[in-house]
């Protein structure tokens, strides 16, 4: 631990999120633990956030955390938000934080007594609560009951196996790993913390389990999450298109991982109310990036099967499609 630099860097991008962001910033002046800095990245909205932060500021910062305010001359997104934010850290560790979401107060002080006893993992993951409207519920969603350091191997197949989330927040990354291994989130995507955290999970050697829920993911309606529109669907595609580029250069193949998220988005899109014509344009990039696997690389017959039905014809992929996922509806 560098004793002459913040622990912790807490990265806040925010854009349209007045009705939260008080809540949010709150949540990380008020930690028990000071040994970080802040640094929130206007990402040019048009509502008063900004002036909120700065009034909390104002009258909250009572522990004189350091804060840094960096304006993008325009809207440019989250991941180019977040990408900000790693440009600007100076902590050790960095750690992601929506603005719409909150902290347990407790966050920065027991990663920092963990990290006393266990120093030398690329990343630690907490668990989480989910709360939306009417309560709040402890998440455990973690591959381990109990803190244990878990290595590389491990660490991809028990992402592959969802053992743990996909969001980049509820994360302490070490800097020094995140630089190296070239974690940058692909800007002006959507679900980009879907190629985010396959790139961590394929590159960190070392993870540790805090089975604590230490971040508050707050559910809102009409976030990208709950709701899927054309872009969402071109994005999913092209993230998997990149996992599977990836996945090439792996010395422990992540096919049927791959496969599967190929399936599983061309039921969605045959399903959804896209026109034909962008629903043809999906599903024959998606039978592109399938020619990636040759059906005597998939292991499992039933893998081998999803490749075959990804690689017909796209109008009747989508005829198909549709059916079976009225089929899996039921």
């Amino acid at each position: 631990m560098n004793n002459h630099s913040p622990f912790v860097t807490i990265i806040i991008p925010v854009y349209n999120v007045s009705q939260y962001i008080e809540k949010c910033l709150l949540s990380v002046l008020n930690q028990s633990s000071t040994n970080f800095e802040v640094v929130i990245v206007d990402d040019c909205g048009f509502d008063n956030s900004m002036e909120l932060v700065q009034a909390v500021l104002d009258k909250s910062n009572k522990n004189n955390i350091s804060v840094k305010i960096i304006k993008h001359p325009q809207n440019k997104g989250l991941s180019a938000a977040r990408n900000t934010g790693v440009q600007q850290a100076t902590g050790d560790y960095l750690f992601f934080l929506d603005s719409d979401d909150e902290l347990d107060l407790t966050t920065v002080e027991v990663f920092t007594d963990i990290y006393k006893e266990k120093s030398c993992c690329d990343f630690y993951i907490a668990d989480h609560i989910i709360c939306n409207t009417t309560k709040c519920q402890y998440n455990s969603q973690l591959l381990k009951p109990t803190p244990d350091v878990v290595t590389n191997g491990e660490i991809l197949a028990s992402y592959i196996k969802g053992d743990w989330y996909i969001m980049a927040w509820g994360k302490f990354i070490n800097r020094k790993f995140f630089l190296d291994s070239q974690l940058w989130f692909a800007e002006g995507k959507l679900h980009e913390d879907i190629l985010f955290s396959y790139k961590l999970a394929s590159s960190a050697d070392t993870m540790y389990v805090i089975p604590k829920g230490l971040y508050i993911y707050n559910i809102r309606e009409n976030s990208i999450t709950t709701s899927k529109k054309y872009k969402n669907y071109v994005d999913i595609v092209w993230i998997i298109g990149e996992i599977t580029k990836i996945n090439k250069n792996l010395p422990v193949k992540t096919n049927s991982y791959i496969i599967s998220l190929l399936f599983g988005i061309s039921l969605q899109i045959s399903a959804s109310k896209l026109d034909k014509e962008q629903k043809r344009q999906l599903l024959l990039e998606i039978k592109n990036i399938s020619h990636s696997f040759k059906v005597n690389e998939v292991i499992s017959i039933y893998d081998r099967l999803k490749v075959v039905l990804i690689s017909l014809s796209p109008m009747f992929q989508s005829a198909l499609f549709k059916i079976m996922s009225l089929i899996y509806a039921k």
